[in-house]
């Protein structure tokens, strides 16, 4: 981890939830605020010259809004010429989406703020209603200084930049990756074959390879397992032939995953057409080691070893406790989102968390995704854009973001911190101390706490471009024909990969 510019102490939790942020500074300075496409720029103040209204759209459920909430009112308080509405739209993001659309085309009704992935931020660039942040971060008065750029996550900023157009289009809020839980008896088991014939440790797990996993630790673990007792084995698989040793949610995050780990391209931007380039089949290199390396994974789910979310997980999870007739794991180790820790463990199975595995001889890395936010811009009475409801939306996500505050939001919602500044707050170490029983709710909450202080130089981004959302469906529909297949060899995947390409073309 990079080293960290910010030294903070907070209250704990439960006062700290009150505190409001450090006063912003009010005296207005002139700015220039792009337009959304940035080829047009505007000079404008950046005071608010009037009281305004804004709107912030979210999907979820009253405990985070009530979060949400607290920041409003607080922010609010120190605001008196903005007032910030939020509102509950039920459903999917994807209906957030389109209840966004509609009110643009129709009825005018659409947030100033809105709660999205990046595949949807992209899809509101085209309607031209998404603003260009960066000038308003770079702002006299009221952007970010320099130690708050470089207390962010770095790969968070990054995926603001990763649109077709040149400027920042989105900022991180609910952010989450991927982790691996795994069944703790297998901690000091001496295995033939495993850690160069040392007891299993913690290491050895955050430091696994996909190679290593797959060839040497599950074969020993096998055969380990089937020298057991009934009344002593460490799991027993399902009559199902779907399921594994090794279980990852996404079909998708899985193969986008491979490809960034191996060194390939799954995909690429050209900033000067504004265009994707789908290298996942259109790259020689990429297209032939993704179709090799997803031959082996076929062969090891023929194995069992290994198994998707698609491929046989229950509603896409490949959580390791879901087998209520024998009360043993269905699977040691599973892979999944952060976000989706409740479903990692039960009140009698409380497994430990690991990175996941890499490939051999590459840094290790995982995926960055949970929804950011997004600035929209509406028309005043003179049909021009309202800068003033720019700005207040700007100001607000600035504050809600802050060293404070997004402490604050971690700890509430279990989203990872924005902020490397988090990880040295009093609020957080209290929050992710250790408790000395590990058969406990509080200890998996702690323990991802202490996983997420390792991976921000680790996390990566995708390119997003119209047709991105189409190319991950469409190689997670890849990785489950290729894990589903009979036999299959390199060609039949290289065939995968073509119907894919095509498939995303026509979105594109």
């Amino acid at each position: 981890m990079k080293n960290r510019k910010i030294a903070l102490t907070f209250a704990s939790l439960g006062s700290a939830l009150l505190l409001a942020a450090c006063g912003e500074p009010k005296s207005p300075t002139a700015s220039s605020v792009a337009s959304t496409n940035g080829s047009e720029e505007t000079s404008q103040s950046s005071a608010i010259t009037e009281k305004t209204k804004i709107s912030f759209w979210v999907n979820w459920n009253d405990n985070f809004k009530g979060v949400v909430q607290g920041f409003i009112d607080n922010f609010e308080a120190e605001n008196p010429d903005i007032d910030v509405e939020l509102k509950k739209i039920e459903g999917s993001y994807d209906g957030l989406l389109t209840q966004t659309i509609n009110g643009y085309t129709g009825s005018n009704d659409y947030p100033d703020i809105l709660l999205a992935y990046p595949d949807s931020v992209q899809r509101l660039i085209t309607y031209g209603i998404v603003a260009n942040c960066k000038p308003m971060m770079e702002d006299a008065t009221y952007g970010w200084i320099d130690e708050d750029r470089d207390d962010f996550v770095p790969a968070y900023l990054e995926e603001g930049e990763s649109y077709p157009l040149d400027g920042v289009y989105s900022l991180p809020l609910a952010k989450s990756t991927e982790a691996m839980w795994y069944n703790p008896k297998i901690i000091g088991l001496q295995l033939s074959g495993v850690n160069g014939g040392n007891a299993i440790t913690e290491e050895y797990i955050n430091n696994l390879t996909w190679e290593e996993m797959m060839d040497n630790l599950l074969p020993a673990i096998e055969t380990y397992n089937n020298s057991l007792s009934d009344d002593k084995k460490l799991y027993q698989l399902n009559a199902d032939s779907k399921v594994g040793l090794v279980g990852y949610d996404s079909d998708a995050n899985f193969f986008i995953t491979l490809c960034e780990q191996y060194g390939y391209t799954y995909t690429s931007m050209n900033k000067s057409t504004e265009e994707g380039e789908l290298s996942f089949y259109t790259d020689e290199a990429t297209r032939k080691g993704m179709s090799d390396l997803l031959v082996k994974f076929h062969d090891w789910n023929r194995k069992r070893y290994f198994f998707t979310g698609s491929y046989g997980g229950s509603k896409g999870y490949t959580n390791s406790f879901t087998n209520v007739d024998t009360g043993l794991p269905n699977a040691l180790f599973a892979i999944g989102s952060t976000a989706g820790l409740s479903h990692q463990y039960s009140t009698t199975y409380h497994p430990y968390i690991a990175k996941i595995p890499t490939a051999a001889g590459h840094d290790k890395k995982v995926i960055n995704q949970g929804p950011s936010v997004a600035i929209l811009r509406h028309k005043n009475a003179n049909q021009q854009w309202d800068t003033n409801r720019q700005m207040a939306a700007w100001r607000f996500i600035k504050y809600m973001t802050n060293p404070t505050n997004s402490t604050n939001w971690a700890i509430a919602t279990n989203y990872l911190p924005l902020r490397e500044s988090t990880f040295s707050t009093s609020a957080w170490q209290e929050y992710s101390a250790m408790p000395e029983d590990k058969n406990t709710d509080t200890f998996m909450t702690a323990s991802q706490s202490h996983y997420a202080e390792t991976i921000s130089d680790d996390l990566f981004a995708s390119p997003v471009f119209t047709g991105s959302s189409t190319a991950r469906t469409q190689v997670g529909g890849v990785v489950t024909s290729a894990l589903t297949a009979d036999t299959l060899t390199a060609n039949d995947v290289t065939a995968l990969l073509k119907t894919a390409y095509e498939n995303t073309l026509k979105d594109m």
